[in-house]
């Protein structure tokens, strides 16, 4: 890598150097510039081009999501991975991206055994009164959703499979079933949006939406 460096651009470095750099504040900045560039210039122009009225009342939309990376099996120790057919080590970068405004909110590095849903609570020290949350199936708590209200933010989230719906927040209300529901009150439509309840013990208030196409 000394060598690559200084063919190309004329730095000399020592392999110690190196090292010390790789392993610095300096280069954890530099992969939140690099991640934070690159999502700029991919995910801002179609944005821009299409209607973003959406965006108006949030001051904040943060996309959250993983991505794992498998390292040599001699850093199991730190960084520990599924095994099997995969390496015994694996890393998993957590990365919060601040989508209206166009740069890197936060970014993790865990172990790659980690869950995304471990990660679900994490983004409460950070989110704001106002904020939109944006993340996928992996990263569904209720418990996370109800402090995101409490804190006057909102989030946007697949469903999952495994939580009960309800019409209200009484708790001797029974829980529906989705598609018995969507059939008696959708009218039919392609694009159809519920106001329910979601969790036995929770009960929040969500708007649910679904679609047929």
């Amino acid at each position: 890598m000394c060598d690559s460096l200084e063919e190309r651009s004329g730095v000399d470095l020592t392999p110690q150097a190196l090292c010390g750099r790789m392993n610095s504040d300096g280069a954890v900045q530099f992969m939140e510039a690099a991640l934070t560039k690159t999502l700029r210039e991919t995910v801002g122009p179609p944005l821009t081009a299409q209607e973003a009225a959406w965006l108006a009342p949030f001051p904040r939309v943060l996309l959250q999501d993983s991505s794992q990376i498998e390292v040599n099996e001699a850093l199991t120790e730190a960084f520990k991975g599924s095994g099997g057919n995969a390496s015994t080590a694996s890393v998993k970068i957590d990365f919060s991206y601040d989508v209206k405004n166009e740069r890197a909110e936060h970014i993790a590095i865990r172990q790659g055994t980690d869950s995304d849903q471990g990660f679900a609570t994490d983004v409460l020290a950070r989110v704001r009164k106002g904020d939109l949350i944006i993340r996928d199936l992996g990263y569904f708590s209720l418990a996370a959703f109800a402090q995101i209200m409490l804190i006057g933010a909102y989030f946007l989230s697949r469903l999952s499979y495994t939580v009960n719906l309800y019409k209200s927040a009484d708790e001797a209300a029974s829980p529906i079933n989705l598609i018995q529901y969507i059939n008696r009150f959708g009218g039919g439509q392609q694009t159809m949006e519920f106001s329910l309840f979601v969790g036995e013990k929770h009960r929040l208030p969500i708007r649910l939406g679904t679609s047929t196409k």
